[in-house]
């Protein structure tokens, strides 16, 4: 298959946020396994089973119904908390023209599918869009990612100086191709080329090929925290990477 990077352009925005979206809704199941074998899990299915029993006067081997109940609800939370996130944090998607071009300094790039489709054995990257005219503006979007500038509200560093990351997502069927790794070797070129001293980029336990991918590109976490979603009821731990801008990068292709 054929694949062009380019800047985002004019009508790119409904195959974006439904992109952006479908990724960030694609670690559900991953995040209702590792959580339902955490203890927290078998804590609140033991409490209830205590009330129940207690209050409720029920035989106990009927008590041990809770478990499933409890991981029912806990895959229901799960599942609102991806979509909250999706609606609550993506409001950048909504206008990405307004909120990544007035700078020069900030980027929003997407894959296009040119020709064929994730059946086929090897991935092409073209730079040369000039005999794809039309299908480099209305061909599928299969990757995204963009650069912000960090908001850096303490002042811990020189203004504008740390780009941002953010907005990866490849496609599930186009995964393992390459895609990936092309969209983040575009976004660190264009922070060397805008002098930024680094860039730094957050994400969860649960993006493992994201964390290996970032790791090779030379990133390394700088710190780790605790986040809660869902009224506490959904503890998740978050990874801050970091990079400098300072050595050379240069496009891969794979």
């Amino acid at each position: 298959m054929k694949v062009l990077i380019r800047h985002f352009a004019y009508g790119d925005q409904s195959q974006v946020y439904s992109l952006v979206t479908e990724a960030t809704m694609s670690t559900v199941w991953k995040c209702f396994i590792t959580l339902a074998q955490r203890e927290f899990c078998i804590h609140v299915s033991l409490m209830l089973s205590s009330v129940i029993f207690v209050l409720g006067d029920i035989q106990l081997h009927y008590c041990v119904l809770t478990l499933p109940f409890t991981l029912f609800m806990l895959g229901i939370a799960i599942w609102l908390a991806h979509r909250i996130k999706a609606w609550k944090f993506h409001t950048d998607l909504k206008d990405i023209d307004a909120n990544y071009h007035p700078s020069t300094r900030k980027g929003f790039w997407v894959a296009i599918l040119l020709e064929g489709d994730y059946r086929d054995a090897t991935t092409e990257f073209v730079r040369d869009n000039s005999h794809y005219a039309k299908a480099a503006q209305e061909g599928q979007i299969i990757g995204t990612i963009a650069i912000d500038i960090k908001s850096d509200p303490d002042r811990k560093e020189p203004p504008d100086s740390v780009a941002w990351l953010r907005r990866m997502a490849v496609a599930k069927p186009y995964r393992k191709r390459g895609i990936g790794v092309a969209l983040v070797d575009v976004a660190l070129a264009h922070c060397s080329e805008q002098k930024f001293r680094a860039v730094e980029l957050i994400t969860t336990e649960f993006h493992e090929a994201a964390k290996a991918l970032y790791m090779a590109k030379g990133f390394s976490i700088s710190n780790s925290f605790p986040k809660e979603f869902v009224f506490g009821l959904i503890p998740i731990t978050m990874y801050r990477f970091r990079r400098s801008c300072t050595r050379n990068t240069s496009l891969e292709e794979a």
